[in-house]
């Protein structure tokens, strides 16, 4: 998903393949960071999740009870099993 997430913002290449023949393991190493750090490269899915987040908090200061999932499209509400919640926790330590 990493690699495809680059090609289709035009770094590195127009093909996985190239984009992994062009792309140092330094520039890699910072369109990861860059992505852990900030979320997807896509703007559509940028742009979806800012008019999430704006719906959402209008709807709550307006004084409604809200999910800021039911504002999008195609983004999906996270699901968590309890397995890879009690993993997160031990890690925060």
């Amino acid at each position: 998903m990493f690699w495809a997430e680059l090609v289709m913002n035009g770094i590195g290449g127009s093909t996985v393949a190239e984009a992994k023949r062009r792309l140092s393991l330094s520039e890699v190493n910072f369109w990861q960071r860059v992505i852990d750090e900030h979320g997807t490269l896509h703007l559509g899915r940028r742009i979806e999740i800012a008019k999430m987040t704006i719906s959402d908090a209008t709807m709550r200061a307006a004084g409604w009870r809200t999910n800021p999932y039911m504002f999008t499209i195609f983004e999906q509400e996270p699901v968590v099993n309890s397995e890879q919640l009690k993993r997160m926790l031990r890690n925060r330590r």
